[in-house]
């Protein structure tokens, strides 16, 4: 009788470890089907890859550069600061004398969905307010074939009726010799014309958006990917040409700044398969 009991045991043993093996294999699988992916040995330049999606490669910088009303040149424009990666997880730290910013990136998966979570920090530490900070954060798919958009017909937003249309339907206004980028205002945000980084390009549309993103279909429209704050927008940019195609969802991180605050905005990238 205690030999059956013991072998039970045993037998008990060994299939709680299958189970707990196959369930830390099946996580493991599932965290991998979304991945970062270092452009060179740098760690500046970022990809983001998927298994499901072979040969496209999404660039993001997160932000470009931060701007505001009384930002003549931007702050952190075309940081070199590289990434610290570890598995599923992210992080950058920059800072001067007188401002700082941390961004914290995590990659997630469910079901027919991934995405990259964004989180930046900024502090004030100079002895003026800043107002109308916002982060310029770019999504870049020119590595992407599956979902290039030069038309723009298959990129979306919502007009300020909360309809949806594409960008292709904005009449766009041009600057002399610029290419074909364009700001466009969202309610509740910011004044484009107002902020100095901005209305330097001379690229900022007249229709008024709203909503909290931007997102586009790939070609065979069986993916949908979306750049989203999950506060206020403080606006939305697009530039697609021949070797470049990136969408922005620019959150608004503070109004006002005051010397000695930190203030937070959070959002997402977010790779959806349609299901047709």
């Amino acid at each position: 009788m205690a030999h059956k009991t013991t072998l039970t045991k045993k037998l008990l043993c060994i299939f709680a470890i299958v189970i707990i093996s196959t369930s830390v294999f099946s996580q493991k699988k599932a965290e991998n089907l979304i991945a970062f992916e270092p452009a060179d040995k740098s760690n500046i330049s970022i990809f983001i890859v998927l298994k499901e999606l072979p040969g496209q490669r999404f660039l993001f910088t997160v932000p470009e550069i931060f701007t505001g009303k009384n930002l003549e040149k931007g702050l952190f424009n075309g940081d070199l600061k590289p990434w610290t990666i570890k598995e599923n997880q992210g992080h950058r730290a920059v800072k001067n004398s007188k401002y700082g910013y941390s961004v914290n990136l995590y990659l997630t998966e469910r079901s027919n969905e991934y995405w990259l979570t964004w989180n930046i920090k900024f502090t004030n530490k100079s002895n003026i307010t800043l107002l109308d900070l916002a982060a310029f954060n770019c999504l870049t798919m020119d590595r992407a074939p599956l979902f290039k958009d030069i038309s723009m017909e298959r990129t979306w937003v919502k007009d300020e009726f909360d309809q949806t249309i594409s960008l292709s339907s904005i009449e766009k206004t041009a600057g002399n010799g610029r290419r074909t980028m364009q700001f466009y205002p969202v309610i509740g945000g910011i004044k484009l014309a107002e902020s100095p980084w901005i209305a330097n390009w001379n690229v900022n549309a007249n229709t008024i958006l709203s909503g909290k993103s931007v997102w586009l279909e790939s070609i065979d429209k069986s993916w949908k990917i979306e750049t989203i704050v999950d506060g206020q927008p403080a606006f939305f940019f697009n530039n697609w040409e021949q070797d470049h195609g990136c969408i922005h969802s620019a959150p608004l991180i503070a109004r006002e700044l005051k010397p000695g605050q930190t203030m937070e905005a959070t959002g997402s990238f977010r790779f959806i398969k349609i299901k047709n």
